[in-house]
């Protein structure tokens, strides 16, 4: 028998063999999207440690740091910082979201505090980290507002380069409930009531008009769009949904303490929505449903991962039985689908966790493994793994895991 704790343990040390001191993300045919993949990496990283209560392990922490300095360096100017931000913005060099990932990576260490047997000058070193990614992101801002859909921050006004490429320039849902979360945290973690808090409740308003003017929730599943229609081209809104937006949306909506409409509404209806639509007969959590699942096999399989990470608070503020089954049974089908790799005792995770189930809903749901098993996509794959398992843990440590 083995308890969902256990499960986590087998799976994390797997990674740390998967992981080789970075050599996934940082050798020489580590591809494009890793900078990004390595904060949320590091979420899971740090989850682990706070819910397995061990210290952050320094030998793991430390290099992914320094990696994160090669981009951002810690005695950053503003005026360098700007310079990021432009090249995000104007030639799509990094997305203002890939610091999103960083930023709430680095203040859930600031948060953890003395817990994580690190000093205050250690815990301002995160934070000061954390400052420089919101102020990348806020950069994004809309200035000078968009007459169609004004405010939030934008991704990146890049267009695409070619008529076959495809346009993912402007406001999506990522990059703005990242940004509201991590001003939300700093506002806790500074004492800062005007610069996060103000803007915190700007981003809160900006999801507001969103959801008013209809822009907000695909109108068929009422799950939250990954783009939204007036951002960019119209083949990107309807029907285009990704776990990962679900769960940060639920988060930062969980962090709300309005009692009145639309928010109080929300919480409960995407929630509904996802157990709904995005879980098989089996209960199990699949993935995005997009307009063509061509060339976002890689990024977009982080989505259940990011799903659980974030819906923990709701989890255990919230007494859903639906949801308690379908994070403790997608736990246990991930790890009933590992096969081990011997010698080296690496566990390799399927994309799709549960394909006997029968889908959702009708469309183009994406369970096969039919990707090539590239080492950065199975590191992917590992770690939206580990990351429902580690909520599974926090939930109950003990449980055991069906055989």
């Amino acid at each position: 028998m083995t308890t969902y704790m256990e499960a986590a343990n087998k799976s994390y040390k797997s990674l740390l063999l998967r992981w080789d001191n970075m050599s996934i993300v940082t050798g020489p045919k580590a591809p494009s999207p890793s900078f990004w993949i390595t904060g949320n990496t590091l979420q899971s990283f740090i989850n682990y440690w706070i819910f397995a209560e061990q210290p952050l392990d320094l030998e793991v922490l430390t290099p992914i740091l320094n990696y994160f300095y090669t981009i951002v360096r810690p005695d950053i100017n503003q005026g360098d910082l700007d310079a990021i931000s432009k090249r995000a913005l104007t030639e799509g060099r990094f997305w203002l979201d890939d610091f999103g990932w960083w930023g709430n990576a680095f203040a859930t260490v600031c948060e953890i505090g003395e817990g994580s047997y690190l000093s205050g000058d250690d815990i301002q070193v995160f934070l000061n980290a954390a400052i420089n990614c919101w102020k990348l992101m806020h950069a994004g801002w809309d200035i000078p507002a968009s007459k169609e859909m004004p405010d939030g921050v934008w991704n990146t006004k890049k267009a695409a380069d070619g008529p076959n490429d495809a346009d993912l320039h402007g406001r999506n849902n990522v990059t703005n409930t990242q940004f509201w979360l991590l001003s939300y945290r700093l506002a806790q973690l500074t004492g800062d009531s005007q610069l996060y808090l103000n803007r915190w409740q700007d981003i809160r308003k900006w999801f507001d008009d969103l959801y008013s003017g209809g822009l907000l929730l695909d109108p068929d599943s009422l799950l939250v769009r990954e783009r939204f229609k007036g951002a960019t081209g119209e083949k990107w809104t309807d029907n285009f949904y990704w776990a990962g937006d679900q769960g940060l949306f639920l988060h930062c909506v969980n962090l709300d303490t309005r009692s009145t409409p639309p928010f109080s509404d929300l919480r409960t209806e995407v929630l509904q929505s996802v157990l709904s639509n995005m879980c098989d007969d089996a209960n199990v959590l699949h993935d995005q449903r997009i307009v063509t699942t061509n060339g976002f096999d890689n990024d977009y399989a982080t989505g259940k991962g990011v799903f659980f990470k974030h819906i923990l608070p709701t989890a255990q503020s919230n007494p859903n039985q639906k949801l308690y089954d379908c994070i403790m049974t997608s736990a246990a089908h991930a790890w009933k689908s590992t096969t081990p790799m011997q010698p080296t005792y690496l566990l390799d995770f399927k994309y799709g966790w549960n394909d006997q189930g029968k889908l959702p809903r009708a469309g183009n749901w994406d369970t096969s493994d039919t990707a090539t098993p590239s080492p950065f996509r199975t590191l992917i794959l590992h770690v939206a793994g580990l990351d429902a398992l580690i909520t599974a843990a926090a939930l109950n440590p003990n449980g055991i895991v069906p055989e």
